[in-house]
């Protein structure tokens, strides 16, 4: 699962070794710092359990170890407490750990999976579409 927070870009992953346990792997040792910043702070945690693991030879050059459980909290936490913000990108830009210009491409490319209904416009009023009611947003050009 990939996970981006306005402090950093992660892939958790299940740990091999352990069903209860789960690897956060990240490409930048910064944002599982402020992951781990996070867990002390919010939740109480000693980041002592928690060590950071250097593996420059795998696709993400850190790791760290958490159980289900506080990865769970993590995410309860940051959503009951913290989630705050109307734009992600000006967010994750105002805390300044994650470089905009990536954000904007992963949007982009995202963008780029909506189906072909998503912004056709009408009236502005509610349509039918697919047997649901869709309510049509004000159209945006597209960046290129």
């Amino acid at each position: 699962m990939w996970l981006f927070l306005p402090f950093g870009f992660f892939s958790v992953v299940a740990d091999p070794a352990d069903v209860d346990r789960v690897v956060v792997r990240a490409r930048s040792q910064a944002h599982l710092v402020a992951l781990l910043g996070y867990v002390t702070v919010k939740l109480g945690y000693s980041t002592l359990s928690w060590p950071i693991t250097a593996t420059p030879l795998h696709d993400y050059p850190y790791r760290v170890v958490l159980t289900r459980v506080v990865l769970a909290e993590v995410m309860c936490a940051f959503v009951g407490d913290s989630l705050r913000y109307g734009n992600f990108k000006n967010e994750a830009h105002r805390v300044g750990i994650l470089p905009g210009a990536a954000l904007h491409d992963v949007w982009a490319t995202m963008r780029g999976v909506e189906d072909a209904a998503a912004r056709v416009v009408g009236s502005g009023h509610a349509e039918a579409h697919e047997g649901r009611v869709v309510r049509p947003l004000r159209q945006r050009p597209r960046r290129r």
